[in-house]
């Protein structure tokens, strides 16, 4: 029995071969060293005699708490596309709804005979043929599914959804699997629920998840909204805009990748950015489950009302391949989905295929600039037929069977655009990147770390105050050892600690900022060695590294008192 609130306290193993399930021992420890998301699931993957047959969707402990964001879940396989250990975390309410069927992770192993999707009533697991949804597209299949298990029931069932298309069925190393209307890119996943001949996961249940402390939590929730609210990113752009808004900004800033990444702007930005996108073709603002944000789009596509285009889809299916239609990015976002493609790693396989015709390294028709062709490219894709047999396989793979260094290049583009603000400096963008990971181990949505970005650093990317604050930017794995040790001096006054306080406060986990970077690190122990390669954040500071840290920053503020501080770094008491 978990001594710690929001969590259900189970991890279920399930055999599609055998239909059996059981009980993975997941302690208060382990609980306190990988949070959950991915994390957890490196440790069970890692903890595994046979990594590469199993799946693993994991929540955290705020997952559908009502925490601001807390929607999020990871799914973690051998990625077909690296044949290592790979995480996406994902949007949706698939976390929400395993958590309420009493679950904190589903371990998946084996394989069916045929296809196959999965149910899963509170603990209660069964599979149903699936021959006939095999074959046909996400909204499809989630649209029948929903149907079957409405009449079932006979009413109207709340619950998550996961689905390959057919491009997970078909074994592309590029297809992904989609919770609703999102999709858990990245990893390119898809293949091997296909493999495994598993169509779909349904779930839902009606347990409770608990709060440690209620009153305490929701006024956090209440504090940590109303920041969001009024910061210019998590307040502003991404609800008028959504991510596509940081388009014009990297376009300022010279960091808009442009011909598969080989230049960096291009002169029809703005057609492609959040302000026409708004203006012309966005029909309503919407958001996941707990969230105040509100950065997706919608848009109308052949006469339907469908998701609109990310950050990631207008720079990859645009600037990045010499698109200037959004329309066209419209179509093929909504395209990628339905077919099951994973819209990073398909984008970046056609980007590659045009700039390897460029050079020379491999004959195609596929060039920057050209878009008639580009929609049949998909479906081959998903089809694994033609030129889309080998754009499958991604560009990584590419790139070794036909050359080109080219095929290597890639970028965080959301990560670019946040840290254009702050300043590219390695040791604040490893602490960040370790801060973002944590969170997204507690079911955050990533986009709530993006209000840690002081306000006028972005209102003001080149005054003063945010020059100066960049200089100090190597400071802020340092000041998060002070906040942890002293936090009765600034560390509840700053918005960093509004997720260790949601975690004591909904959790009952009382857990210091320095330490809640820490987990699912090296130093966090326990992680096996060939999982620490697979997972993202980087080894926190040594004592060492961190007293010379200390006393340099102790000579740069010897004359500077508490108030003074405060002030410069634009803090109010």
């Amino acid at each position: 029995m978990a001594n710690y609130s929001a969590y259900m306290d189970k991890v279920i193993l399930f055999d599609l071969g055998t239909q059996e399930t059981s009980v993975l021992p997941w302690s208060d420890e382990d609980r306190c060293r990988y949070i959950g998301g991915s994390a957890m699931a490196a440790k069970l993957l890692g903890d595994s005699k046979n990594a590469a047959d199993l799946i693993v969707i994991t929540t955290g402990p705020l997952t559908g708490t009502g925490a601001p964001g807390s929607n999020y879940f990871s799914i973690s396989a051998v990625s077909p596309l690296t044949g290592e250990v790979s995480h996406s975390s994902c949007g949706g309410n698939f976390g929400l709804y395993l958590k309420k069927a009493g679950i904190d992770a589903l371990v998946i192993k084996g394989s069916c005979e045929k296809p196959m999707w999965l149910g899963i009533l509170n603990e209660h697991f069964t599979l149903h043929k699936a021959g006939g949804i095999w074959g046909k597209t996400v909204s499809t299949t989630n649209a029948e599914l929903q149907a079957a298990i409405d009449e079932e029931r006979n009413c109207r069932v709340k619950c998550g959804m996961l689905t390959i298309g057919p491009a997970g069925e078909n074994g592309a190393a590029v297809a992904t699997v989609a919770s609703g209307d999102n999709d858990a890119c990245t990893c390119s996943l898809g293949a091997v629920f296909g493999a495994k001949k598993l169509k779909a996961i349904v779930v839902t249940g009606n347990h409770d998840i608990s709060v440690a402390d209620e009153e305490k939590a929701l006024e956090n929730h209440k504090q940590w909204a109303q920041h969001l609210h009024a910061h210019p990113i998590t307040g502003e752009l991404l609800p008028k805009r959504g991510s596509i808004g940081f388009v014009e900004r990297l376009q300022e800033v010279s960091l808009l990748p442009t011909e598969n990444f080989s230049k960096a702007g291009c002169d029809f930005a703005h057609e492609i950015g959040g302000e026409v996108f708004a203006d012309k073709y966005n029909v309503v603002n919407r958001g996941c489950t707990y969230c105040p944000i509100r950065c997706e789009r919608s848009a109308v596509c052949e006469g339907e009302v469908v998701k609109g285009p990310s950050l990631n889809a207008a720079v990859l299916l645009g600037s990045n391949i010499l698109n200037s239609d959004m329309k066209l990015i419209v179509r093929w976002t909504k395209q990628l989905h339905e077919l099951g493609l994973d819209l990073t790693h398909t984008a970046k396989a056609v980007a590659w295929a045009m700039q390897a015709r460029s050079e020379g390294v491999w004959k195609t028709e596929l060039q920057f600039g050209i878009t008639t062709n580009i929609s049949d490219t998909f479906a081959a894709i998903a089809l694994k037929t033609g030129i889309g047999e080998e754009l499958a396989m991604g560009c990584t793979a590419l790139g070794k069977k036909y050359g080109g260094e080219f095929a290597y290049m890639f970028t965080d583009i959301v990560g670019a655009a946040a840290r254009s603000y702050v300043g590219f400096n390695g040791t604040l963008s490893d602490y960040a990147e370790r801060y973002t990971d944590a969170a997204l181990n507690a079911g955050q949505c990533p986009c709530v770390a993006l209000a840690l970005i002081p306000a006028f650093m972005v209102k003001k990317p080149h005054g003063i105050k945010a020059v100066a604050a960049r200089k100090l930017a190597p400071l802020a794995p340092v000041a998060a050892k002070i906040i942890s040790v002293l936090p009765e001096t600034v560390g509840d006054k700053l918005p960093v600690t509004f997720l260790t306080r949601e975690l004591r406060y909904t959790v009952g986990m009382s857990m210091t900022l320095d330490a809640l970077v820490k987990t699912g690190t090296a130093d966090s122990v326990g992680l096996p060695k060939p999982m620490l390669k697979a997972y993202k954040a980087a080894n926190a500071f040594s004592v060492k590294d961190c007293a010379a840290k200390l006393k340099e920053t102790a000579e740069k503020l010897k004359d500077m008192d508490k108030d003074e501080l405060l002030a410069k770094l634009g803090i109010k008491e």
